[in-house]
């Protein structure tokens, strides 16, 4: 039950807003699987159908209106709901622009303090975007079945343009011409890899709640897609995220029924797996470039181990201030190119612990890790509303994203990654106050408590 008082009030505007759009369910399909459109459009642009005088990408351009957007959110609304993402966003903008003021005392680089502000806001744009969610989910009632439809159907689309796209030649290969994998017209094959990862786990967690047909067809798309990128996290996720959403089901679950339901569901995604990796086996067999990489990765070895040693061997020459703010991301992408044999210009470690601590100092880069490490203990508040399973669920999302980060990095950083699990994260979030509600002086009336919404889709 939620306090009245403690319900966010909507402005004029927003009401007016409510009474046109059709649902909340429709601006959640427009915010998540609908920015799928515009990085295609990126990839369109980028294979030579660039518009002269464009000064953005149309990715650059929706994802820079939605970052408003939540700036809008979080300097007009008030309450427990918004109070302390409002700190923490100020906090980590302060620490965050320390290192780039500082580059440019020394520097006088003006144009470096732009490229600046660009990696800091692309780190910043997964916690605003909470924020905005957090409105959005607030404001039309949507609940945790919701927002997990709207990731799978990201990873479903996504699944069919790559295997679209490589059927029919469109776009580029993953690894170059040598390599059999193929990434379409998508830019960033590796924040794509994890957001498919993500989405996987959505819609596995669709499907062994509820065992519904379209929900194979969901999982088969994301899956089919994941093969034909080809990357490493792409292609062992699509094997072990099932298996373990798979295994988080399982606690809990004693009667018959439910028993050999989830045993059926269980052989059937193995089969399907099994069925989607054999048409790709063969081609990717054939690629010695592939199989060198899986090679390298079971015998522990990491394709960034130069890039960190250049990264470590500059980071490892600054002075205290620069340990404790950061050089900026110009300044110190530049200075990790100079410390590498075989990179011109600006060079990154590509492991975002490092990165972020490169630019912004130690303060933020912990500041960050720990404002999603937090939300792993938010999550239990999940379980009083829709399962234990769907708390476990959130917990694997989680922390693929925050492994990928600290091993492989595009996560944190990465606008396409970060803004995937804003949604789930704002889910957690908010059932955390829901469950624990904050005592102010107006407590006011309570709205009446309803059933939990895995009892109500158990018995769909």
């Amino acid at each position: 039950s939620v306090p009245l008082a403690e319900i966010p009030r909507m402005t004029p505007l927003a009401t007016r807003m409510r009474t046109r759009l059709p649902t909340g369910r429709t601006l959640l399909l427009l915010l998540i699987p609908g920015l799928i459109v515009l990085d295609l459009a990126n990839g369109l642009l980028r294979v030579g159908l660039r518009i002269e005088g464009l000064p953005v990408s149309p990715g650059e351009l929706g994802r820079s209106i939605m970052l408003v957007g939540s700036l809008l959110v979080m300097a007009t609304q008030r309450g427990i709901y918004f109070r302390r993402l409002q700190h923490f966003f100020l906090l980590a903008l302060v620490l965050g622009l320390a290192g780039p003021i500082n580059s440019l005392l020394l520097t006088g680089n003006v144009a470096g303090l732009a490229f600046d502000l660009e990696s800091l806001f692309k780190t910043l744009y997964g916690p605003a975007l909470i924020i905005l969610f957090t409105a959005l989910l607030l404001r039309f009632d949507l609940q945790f079945i919701d927002v997990m439809r709207a990731i799978a159907l990201w990873g479903s689309i996504a699944g069919v343009g790559l295997v679209m796209f490589k059927l029919l030649d469109i776009g580029a290969a993953t690894y170059g011409e040598y390599a059999t994998a193929h990434k379409g017209l998508f830019l960033a094959q590796n924040d794509l890899g994890l957001g498919l990862v993500i989405a996987l786990a959505a819609s596995s967690h669709l499907l062994f709640t509820n065992l519904r047909p379209r929900r194979f067809l969901v999982l088969g798309l994301t899956v089919a897609g994941m093969l034909t990128l080809g990357t490493r996290m792409a292609t062992l996720g699509a094997f072990a995220v099932p298996l373990a959403v798979y295994a988080v089901h399982l606690p809990g679950r004693r009667t018959r029924r439910k028993l050999f339901a989830h045993v059926f569901a269980g052989l059937t995604a193995v089969v399907l797996l099994s069925v989607v990796a054999a048409t790709q086996f063969r081609s990717i067999s054939s690629q010695s470039y592939q199989l060198d990489k899986f090679t390298s990765l079971a015998s522990g070895q990491l394709t960034r181990v130069l890039l960190l040693g250049g990264a470590y061997s500059y980071v490892s020459g600054r002075g205290a201030v620069a340990h404790v703010i950061g050089d900026g991301a110009l300044r110190y992408q530049v200075g990790v190119a100079g410390q590498l044999p075989f990179k011109d210009g600006r060079a990154l470690a590509e492991v975002d612990w490092m990165d972020l601590y490169g630019a912004q100092g130690i303060i933020f880069v912990t500041l960050i890790y720990a404002f999603y490490l937090l939300f792993l203990f938010r999550t239990r508040a999940i379980s009083e509303r829709e399962g234990p399973a769907a708390r476990r669920t959130l917990a694997v999302m989680l922390g693929l994203f925050l492994l990928h980060a600290t091993l492989a990095g595009h996560a944190l950083a990465s606008p396409l990654a970060a803004g995937l699990m804003a949604p789930a994260l704002a889910l957690a979030w908010i059932a955390q106050r829901k469950t624990y509600p904050v005592r102010r002086r107006l407590s006011g009336a309570t709205r009446p408590a309803r059933e939990p919404a895995h009892a109500i889709e158990s018995e769909r």
